[in-house]
């Protein structure tokens, strides 16, 4: 499994922190997102009361296919068994494909939590309040499997964002010294940190043992989220494929969760998925709150 290298992306993104608006702290979609993320830790961690660190794989996603048909992904092309049958709704209707993790490299957070396969998969629309539901599926890797391809699927693959793993920690049960203000924070040296929450109490795609709160009740068996991402059509969304030097904020700013009029939105207003260890269900809530 391909790591996500935090230390080499804050050297390249380093010049761009600044923002004459203050410091913030979003969710996590690609390396911006994770560098302005221990940025705020860094200006934060003196002021705050930081709890129980809780270990948690979160992806950075970009743009495309990777190499392996197993590794996690959001669209694209599933790691499925051509000869399987593939998922339909009660009425017979195809289900999309919405997104795959690879959970074989997080084994070590999971306990002694015994899953059915390797690969988890979710067939459906969680954004769509109309739709028949979500259904998990689960894959073994096995070497020289005949796998379905975009010539052989169904219905017609969405557009894929590929996940690279940051293996970090999250901490949520982090709370401000002074709790008057949760939404923001002035350091020291006099730099405001807007939503300093977020770099703490990580949100994004993650595979992680911690305790969630939806609405008022507390899931401590949920060991996957899923947030679900809407991209602005015909954007190349660079992320993690950006090899070429970056040369000014802008540029940097792409790198992230939003920019410009290109927003990819995660989390808080869409569809989160929620696995369970319990029954291994999916549950689906319209806001997350941590």
């Amino acid at each position: 499994m391909t790591e996500f290298d935090v230390a080499l992306w804050a050297k390249r993104l380093s010049p761009f922190l600044a923002d004459s608006d203050g410091c913030y702290a979003t969710e996590i979609v690609g390396p911006f997102d994770a560098v302005r993320a221990m940025q705020v830790r860094y200006l934060c961690g003196p002021l705050s009361m930081l709890g129980r660190a809780v270990p948690t794989d979160i992806f950075i996603l970009g743009i495309g296919e990777l190499g392996n048909r197993f590794d996690t992904k959001i669209g694209g092309i599933p790691y499925w068994a051509i000869d399987r049958e593939w998922p339909r709704t009660a009425t017979g209707d195809l289900l999309p494909f919405f997104a795959q993790i690879d959970l074989r490299a997080s084994h070590d957070l999971l306990g002694d939590l015994k899953l059915p396969g390797d690969v988890l998969l979710i067939f459906g629309d969680p954004q769509d309040e109309f739709s028949s539901g979500v259904q998990l599926k689960w894959e073994h890797v096995v070497v020289e499997r005949k796998l379905i391809s975009r010539e052989t699927m169904p219905i017609s693959p969405r557009p894929c964002f590929n996940a690279v793993r940051w293996r970090t920690e999250t901490f949520p049960f982090w709370e401000p010294r002074d709790a008057s203000d949760t939404s923001r924070m002035t350091g020291d040296d006099g730099n405001v940190v807007l939503q300093p929450y977020n770099a703490f109490s990580l949100i994004g795609l993650q595979v992680c043992r911690m305790p969630y709160i939806l609405n008022s009740v507390e899931l401590s068996d949920v060991f996957c989220c899923i947030p679900c991402f809407t991209p602005t059509m015909g954007v190349p969304y660079p992320f993690l494929n950006r090899n070429e030097a970056i040369d000014d904020e802008d540029e940097a700013i792409a790198l992230s969760c939003s920019f410009s009029n290109a927003y990819l939105s995660c989390g808080d207003g869409l569809a989160v998925l929620y696995v369970r260890s319990c029954d291994l269900s999916a549950i689906r809530t319209d806001i997350l709150i941590q």
